[in-house]
């Protein structure tokens, strides 16, 4: 019987010295796995080209109901139509007359030239779009304005789509962002940007295949996540060809899958918030707007996100910008008397572990709503001229050690 046990046990620590050697062979053969991949458009080129001729379109009192005229649902995401000047009466937000012009590449600001001082590269949503502003009164333009009347010239790039997610910023930033060369990245981060979007996709692999890069060369590629956005992704009716200006683009059917497969997800995040959270008028304004900002009180809406923040930190060593994150909050926590920060507690540790510096400007305007200032949000997140100043002081202050 002890011969046997002896044999059994070398044969179970050569196994196991062989799996170890392999695993290290595996590393210095085999690049570590991808978590985030990120569909570039196959026709931005094509549309481009097809947008490349000026157009002027009178849109809805809410832009994002504008349709293919000023939005467009490529296979990348969401993007803003190229060489445009859309026209806006009466906000729906704001309830003003605004002017919203486009560059070539499709991003609320001026042709991007030669660099001549520090380039600053605003990623956002609705928030930092500012549609619903004069150009001159967005948070980004005040920005460069605040730096230019410091001494320093700044270059403030306007790159925000409004509802759009993370996931889509993050898809903008490696399609035109890159192309822009900045010094500096900021990615403004509002609460329901844990949302869905085309373009780009998390594999959520099992530990033990994201941590052995073995397994992970013999089964990660192979593995299938129970709602798997890339497998909808490939199949054909999730591209339509835009008869207007001939692009392949993202259709409506393939926003719809993707967003039945979110909501099931997003739905067991919420019941299981509900078991946990106390049963405040605030927490239940939270899971009235889960599938909103409300999903960010969600630590599985963290989990989810975190690959797309290391994705974007392996990003700015690779092309050698500097990446700060700047959160924004809704005014339902500005506003309340106790202090509702679990969103932020969790995107500060993230970037903390990754070396990111980030702003939250949860305090910042809680402070300043204290003091009765004007006005500062038109509803739960876009700001007024005042709450944008106040923001584009703070975030110029934050941004002003890296010059």
């Amino acid at each position: 019987m002890s011969d046997r046990l002896g044999k059994g046990l070398l044969v179970a620590a050569s196994v196991l010295v062989s799996l170890v050697m392999a695993e290290i062979a595996a590393r210095f053969l085999w690049l570590p796995p991808q978590k985030v991949s990120i569909t570039r458009a196959a026709d931005y080129g094509a549309r481009m080209e097809a947008e490349r001729q000026p157009i002027r379109v009178e849109v809805p009192t809410r832009p994002e109901e504008a349709g293919q005229h000023f939005f467009r649902l490529t296979v990348a995401g969401r993007r803003m139509r190229a060489n445009a000047i859309a026209d806006i009466d009466h906000h729906a937000v704001s309830g003003r007359s605004v002017e919203i012009r486009t560059n070539s590449l499709g991003y609320r600001n001026g042709e991007i030239g030669a660099k001549h001082d520090r380039r600053f590269l605003f990623l956002g949503d609705s928030i930092t779009l500012a549609g619903y502003l004069d150009e001159e009164d967005t948070f980004v333009r005040r920005i460069e304005q605040i730096a230019l009347a410091d001494g320093s010239p700044w270059e403030a790039i306007n790159a925000g789509v409004a509802g759009i997610s993370l996931k889509t910023q993050l898809s903008i930033l490696v399609e035109t962002g890159l192309a822009v060369d900045p010094d500096v990245v900021i990615v403004n981060f509002h609460l329901n940007d844990f949302q869905e979007s085309l373009g780009v996709i998390i594999h959520r692999l099992p530990a033990a295949i994201r941590v052995s890069r073995l397994l992970y060369r013999l089964f990660g590629r192979h593995y299938i996540e129970p709602f798997d956005v890339g497998r909808i992704m490939q199949t054909s009716s999730d591209v339509s060809v835009d008869e207007t200006y001939g692009a392949v683009v993202g259709s409506p059917a393939a926003y719809m899958r993707i967003y039945q497969l979110e909501a099931k997800r997003i739905e067991t995040w919420r019941t299981a918030l509900r078991e946990t959270a106390p049963d405040t008028p605030f927490f239940r304004l939270v899971d009235n707007r889960f599938h909103d900002w409300g999903g960010a009180f969600a630590p599985e809406a963290w989990d989810y996100m975190r690959p797309l923040f290391d994705e974007l930190k392996r990003l700015s060593e690779e092309h050698g910008f500097e990446l700060r994150i700047v959160c924004h909050p809704v005014f339902a926590q500005v506003e309340d008397s106790t202090l509702y920060d679990e969103p932020q507690r969790r995107l500060l540790a993230i970037c903390s572990q990754l070396d990111i510096q980030c702003l939250d400007l949860l305090p910042v305007l809680r402070r300043a709503h204290a003091t009765r200032r004007p006005a500062l949000f038109y509803d739960n997140c876009h700001h007024t001229p005042e709450g944008s100043q106040i923001v584009a002081e703070h975030i110029y202050s934050f941004l002003r050690p890296v010059h």
